[in-house]
């Protein structure tokens, strides 16, 4: 039954992601009814199966506790899903707004399949949840889910992303976003 429920959750928190896709990309509307098809845009194909490996990365180290029963570990795991699951998409949104806050996600993708961008993006929609991963395993306190140490750490990641960002011209004299414009996949690797 927990199996069951593991497996239920994660594919509601999938189909989440898909309609609230054009939350985070107003400007994506028209894609979120279209086919899908990966051999006619990889760089489409990059970025929806690295938020799904994310999502997988996340919920593979996930722990349910059927100490105190079976409803106690079943409203632990759904809370703490949940939330580590908005904040793996809030992440993702503020990251792409302080990263990529210059480009235009249909433009990029769509429009002009640019596959460094798309390599930036799945970098840290994948990097994320490794650290993610670092959290659930870190935050168990008495067989539970400690969500004030999930989120402490959420916001102490991001500030140090954000910085990590911001500190790429100090580290180079080479401008991010017109490498990114030129397609350059040395600024995408």
């Amino acid at each position: 039954l927990i199996r069951f429920l593991f497996v239920l959750i994660i594919c509601c928190q999938i189909g989440v992601y898909k309609y609230l896709h054009f939350l985070l990309y107003p400007s994506s509307k028209n894609q979120l009814f279209k086919d899908f098809f990966p051999s006619r845009n990889p760089a489409e194909t990059i970025m929806v199966f690295s938020r799904i490996l994310g999502l997988g990365l996340i919920f593979s180290n996930f722990s349910i506790f059927l100490n105190q029963g079976f409803f106690y570990a079943t409203f632990d795991f759904i809370l703490s899903s949940t939330i580590t699951f908005s904040l793996y998409l809030l992440s993702i949104y503020i990251l792409e707004s302080i990263v990529l806050s210059d480009f235009e996600y249909v433009d990029e993708i769509t429009r002009k399949n640019n596959i460094p961008y798309a390599l930036v993006s799945a970098s840290y929609s994948i990097g994320i949840p490794i650290i993610f991963k670092a959290y659930l395993t870190h935050s168990i306190y008495e067989n539970a889910h400690n969500i004030i140490y999930i989120i402490f750490m959420w916001c102490f990641t991001i500030v140090l992303l954000g910085f990590s960002v911001k500190s790429y011209s100090f580290l180079s004299k080479l401008n991010f976003n017109n490498l990114l414009v030129q397609k350059s996949y040395a600024v995408g690797f």
